[in-house]
């Protein structure tokens, strides 16, 4: 969403960031999806999904990476709701195309939109909490995470991915992730 705000404001017909690079039609050197998806620990981060061949966001994927982040996995879903330190319901997004890719250094959320996405992230050294919630018919990733001083809740449908073993792979990637890094700060500390 701001990224489609801060494009309208400076007359962009796409958002600032890589997209640009990462658009089919003026593929940039500097980001090779076919590269990106080869290096990703999940097979089914492919360059289609990287550039949005399926049409779930209005912008490739690639566009919300930074130069240096690596994609590990990506999960389709479907709602995303938020939730404060005191349990009430901060944010929902229902019906929305939700994207989760986990990358070598943050959660991103993507919402996809028909105009704009709208786009949450968590860095892996601010995840206090993640795990899978498969004990009803639908599974959720819950992250906690401290958010300008205040503990956020991210509920994200992943329903689509039928393979919950895959899920729980990806979510112990972030915490080995989390803990290596919350370590290195402790030792620069």
């Amino acid at each position: 969403m701001i990224l489609g705000l801060v494009s309208w404001l400076f007359g962009r017909s796409e958002p600032a960031g890589r997209v640009g690079k990462a658009s089919g039609e003026d593929a940039d050197a500097d980001v090779d999806v076919d590269e990106l998806a080869a290096q990703a620990r999940s097979d089914q981060l492919t360059p289609a999904v990287l550039s949005n061949d399926h049409d779930r966001s209005a912008y490739p994927l690639t566009a919300y990476l930074e130069a240096d982040e690596q994609p590990a996995y990506v999960f389709r879903g479907g709602d995303l709701l938020i939730s404060d330190a005191e349990g009430s319901l901060a944010r929902k997004h229902p019906s929305r195309e939700l994207q989760v890719v986990i990358s070598d250094q943050r959660l991103l959320f993507v919402m996809g939109g028909r105009r704009s996405d709208e786009l949450w992230e968590i860095p892996h050294e601010d995840v206090e909490e993640i795990y899978l919630d498969d004990e009803s018919t639908k599974q959720y990733i819950i992250a906690e995470s401290e958010r300008d001083d205040a503990l956020m809740t991210f509920f994200a449908d992943v329903t689509l991915n039928m393979n919950p073993e895959h899920v729980r792979e990806a979510l112990a990637f972030v915490e080995a992730s989390s803990e290596s890094e919350s370590a290195d700060r402790r030792a620069d500390e």
